[in-house]
């Protein structure tokens, strides 16, 4: 089952991913930090996504995109987390 949601958090972020090295990518979506979790071949529907909008400061809380277990591509992910974030092209 798909999960899509953009949360608060304080302190560092945890994102808990564990697998294989050759299966997390790190990069940026809309110039934010991200990390996903490529799908197991052969096990489609279990890509994840997590893209850290802003940091916690002393006055706000950070924000984290996540997109888990989605059938999706990983740049159909990254779309999808575009438009939450609200960045237009």
């Amino acid at each position: 089952m798909e999960i899509i949601g953009k949360g608060y958090f304080v302190g560092k972020p945890i994102i808990l991913y564990e697998v294989p090295l050759d299966r997390l990518k790190l990069f940026a979506v809309a110039g934010k930090p991200a990390i996903a979790q490529l799908p197991m071949p052969g096990f489609p529907g279990s890509l994840r996504l997590a893209v850290i909008e802003r940091f916690p400061s002393v006055d706000q809380p950070g924000i984290l995109v996540a997109i888990d277990d989605t059938f999706k591509s990983l740049e159909q992910a990254i779309e999808l987390a575009t438009r939450i974030m609200g960045v237009r092209p």
